[in-house]
C-alpha cells in the first residue's frame, strides 16, 4: 500500500489549499494531509453537508486520492494475494447464515426474519468470502484494483445483502436468491442462474469457508 500511496498520491491540491510558502519537513507529510484533505471533503456528504470537491480538486486529483483510499480498503478488508484473511474472518457469518436457514426449513426456527446489522466493514469482507460480482478481484497488478474493485459499488450508502427463501407450492422445494444493495445478483460465479434451489446455494457458500474455520 505504501509503494502504491507514494507514486499515486497527489500533493498539489492540498499545496494550493495552504500556499506555496508552506513548508513541510518531507514528502510523506504532504502526502498525508493531501489524503486527508480528501477525508475531509469527501466525508462530508455521507454527513449531510453539501460540498462540491470540484472547488478543491481537479477530476484527475481526486480520482487519484481515491483510488489510494479504494487501495487501503481493498487490501484490509478483502481477500487479495497478500491475504485472505481479511474475508476468511467472516466465516463464522457465512457458517450462521447457512445454520439458520436450515433451521427455518426443519421449523426449528420460527422466525420469518433474520437481521443483522454491520457496517461496511462487515458487508466487504462478507461480499469478498462469497464472490460476488464486483466484490472479489485477486491480482498481482495493484495498480488494475480500481478498475475492477470500487468502494463506492461493493459499499454504497446503506449497502446490505439478503438472502430470501422462496418455498415452491408444488414442489416443497425452497430455492434462495440473493439481494446485493437491492438488486437481484448472482451468487455463484459462472452461473446465471437469480433463484437457486438452496442446496446448491447452501454447498456453495460451504465451499467458500475455508476448511480450518468449518
Amino acid at each position: 500500500y505504501k509503494t502504491y500511496f507514494d507514486a499515486t498520491c497527489p500533493t498539489s491540491a492540498v499545496a494550493r489549499v495552504l500556499g506555496k510558502g508552506f513548508e513541510f519537513e518531507n514528502s510523506d507529510e504532504w502526502r498525508d494531509l493531501a489524503i486527508t484533505e480528501y477525508y475531509v471533503i469527501a466525508g462530508l456528504s455521507a454527513m449531510g453537508i453539501e460540498c462540491d470537491a470540484s472547488r478543491f480538486f481537479s477530476r484527475e486529483e481526486y480520482n487519484a486520492l481515491w483510488s489510494c483510499f479504494n487501495m487501503r480498503q481493498y487490501i484490509q478488508r478483502t481477500a487479495s494475494v497478500i491475504s485472505t484473511i481479511p474475508a476468511d474472518i467472516t466465516s463464522a457469518l457465512v457458517l450462521n447464515l447457512i445454520q439458520t436457514t436450515d433451521n427455518f426449513i426443519d421449523g426449528s426456527n420460527p422466525y420469518a426474519v433474520n437481521l443483522r446489522f454491520g457496517h461496511a466493514e462487515t458487508i466487504m469482507p462478507l461480499a469478498s468470502l462469497l464472490h460476488l460480482p464486483g466484490c472479489y478481484y485477486m491480482t498481482n497488478y495493484f495498480d488494475t484494483v480500481a478498475l475492477h474493485w470500487r468502494d463506492f459499488y461493493v459499499v454504497p450508502m446503506a449497502s446490505n445483502i439478503q438472502f430470501i427463501l422462496f418455498k415452491s407450492k408444488r414442489s416443497g422445494r425452497y430455492y434462495v436468491r440473493v439481494d446485493y444493495n437491492e438488486k437481484p445478483i448472482t451468487l455463484i460465479p459462472n452461473n446465471e442462474s437469480i433463484y437457486l434451489p438452496w442446496g446448491i446455494a447452501r454447498d456453495y457458500m460451504m465451499n467458500c469457508v475455508p476448511l480450518y474455520a468449518q
